[in-house]
């Protein structure tokens, strides 16, 4: 019975230590970071919030925030590689009246990384005891003032501080299994999100250059 159950020891060691090794194998292949929105209740009763954030591969994708508790968890596994929020727009509710005299009009952004330490943290929106008949013409003013944010990160003209750009860390550099960096503080330029194209033949660069002019 002893041999039965040092054998069971053992087997079970064997299986524990095989699947650290792959778990240890397979860091460094994919980020999961998850984005949170909390907003106070005179928020959410005064308007729906629609969020652009970064989704998988870095992509732009849009929902709409209903509740004063919102998440998404995003698993990325390609990179280099875009995480955060972009931007969020406040969209206030059709009919909306105001019922009291102050509306406290709070929006907290987080963003947790779960295979390494990075948190970001700060309010998109805090504005407390603001009176009932200004709400929507203050909220259309922070819609305008942040309507042109989404086309300009696309074309690289304005960082955003809640961007990060993620690559995977050189040997040796940090002891961690990722590069993450403020998008402004890296060349974006450098950082390609889509497949790579081919390198031209030397013929072919040859071709496309512009024709040069002796003036001897």
């Amino acid at each position: 019975m002893k041999k039965v159950i040092i054998a069971t020891i053992l087997t079970l060691m064997g299986v524990m230590a095989i699947t650290s090794c792959t778990e240890d194998a397979k860091k460094g292949d994919r980020l999961t970071t998850m984005l949170i929105i909390e907003s106070s209740q005179d928020l959410i009763d005064v308007c729906d919030i629609q969020i652009t954030y970064k989704g998988k591969g870095g992509v732009n994708t849009i929902d709409t925030i209903t509740t004063t508790k919102w998440h998404k968890i995003i698993v990325n596994d390609s990179f280099p590689t875009k995480i955060g929020l972009v931007v969020l727009r406040y969209l206030v509710k059709p009919g909306f009246k105001p019922t009291k005299d102050f509306y406290n009009l709070e929006c907290r952004y987080r963003s947790t990384c779960k295979e390494q330490e990075h948190r970001i943290d700060y309010y998109p929106l805090r504005m407390p005891d603001v009176p009932g008949d200004k709400i929507a013409s203050i909220l259309e003013m922070e819609n305008y003032m942040h309507k042109d944010t989404e086309e300009r990160e696309a074309k690289q003209e304005v960082f955003i501080s809640s961007i990060d750009i993620v690559t995977k860390a050189k040997n040796g550099s940090t002891g961690d299994p990722f590069d993450i960096k403020f998008e402004g503080e890296t060349d974006s330029s450098s950082v390609q999100l889509v497949e790579e194209q081919p390198v031209l033949g030397p013929d072919h660069v040859n071709q496309q250059a512009p024709a040069t002019t002796n003036n001897k």
